[in-house]
């Protein structure tokens, strides 16, 4: 009777552990840091005819609070404005080819900030310039311009995705400054002079199943760049798509 008893309490400590780990192992896994995709807010409009909607984008920028979505319908489109981002939120268009930012020649779109969420729209006449940490491109057309250098100019980042993009037309396609955790994926690069670039900074940087115009088909794709002044560097994408995206 003892050795039972004993055996029946041993069974029931186990159970209480295996039930406080089911408890505290998630909890401990969301103390973890998270990807900006898990944003929530309000909901602020641009364009559209709705009431209350605005008319500028970066009017509903500013107005806007942490974890709250810009939504930008595209019967306003072009808005000829400069844009400027430096809090958690996300900007996002009704459709990536229809809704336009024009910005009439001015290098005047940035995103210095943390985890901030730019998707579905297309950028012109301007180059999209990234200080910050966390932060998500996807679904961004850069039709390029003789006048942009750079269609992306990352700058002393950390942690950047860049997913599903167009970036066609431009001097550098992407260019990382100093840039860490860099995340490429799934980008059509298409009619740069230089399709990516980077000075420094290269630690686990990933470029994967990108579409580059001038890849021989065979191998790696080669991302030159420099590590400090006179040491050449680079990376690599080692599944290079063999057709462009539909983007």
């Amino acid at each position: 009777m003892m050795k039972n008893s004993l055996i029946g309490n041993y069974c029931v400590f186990v159970m209480i552990l295996l039930f406080m780990g089911t408890c505290i192992i998630p909890g401990m896994a969301q103390n973890t840091e998270k990807s900006p995709i898990s944003l929530r807010g309000n909901w602020l409009y641009v364009g559209g005819s709705g009431p209350g909607n605005y008319s500028r984008i970066q009017d509903a920028i500013n107005d806007a609070a942490t974890g709250d979505i810009v939504y930008v319908f595209d019967d306003s489109s072009p808005y000829y404005e400069d844009i400027y981002i430096s809090k958690a939120i996300s900007l996002v268009g009704e459709d990536r080819k229809t809704t336009v930012i024009d910005g009439q020649n001015t290098p005047r779109f940035e995103l210095n900030g943390e985890n901030i969420i730019l998707r579905n729209l297309t950028i012109k006449k301007g180059n999209l310039n990234i200080l910050g940490k966390n932060i998500l491109v996807k679904n961004i057309i850069i039709p390029g311009d003789p006048t942009v250098v750079y269609a992306i100019n990352l700058y002393h980042c950390d942690r950047i995705k860049i997913f599903d993009c167009l970036i066609q037309g431009s001097t550098y396609g992407i260019f990382a400054w100093m840039c860490k955790h860099l995340d490429v994926q799934r980008n059509n690069f298409i009619d740069n002079y230089y399709n990516g670039n980077f000075f420094g900074g290269f630690q686990l940087s990933r470029w994967s199943r990108n579409y580059w115009d001038d890849w021989d088909g065979f191998g790696p794709y080669v991302i030159p760049g420099q590590f400090g002044i006179y040491l050449n560097w680079y990376n690599f994408d080692w599944h290079p798509a063999e057709d462009p995206y539909d983007i």
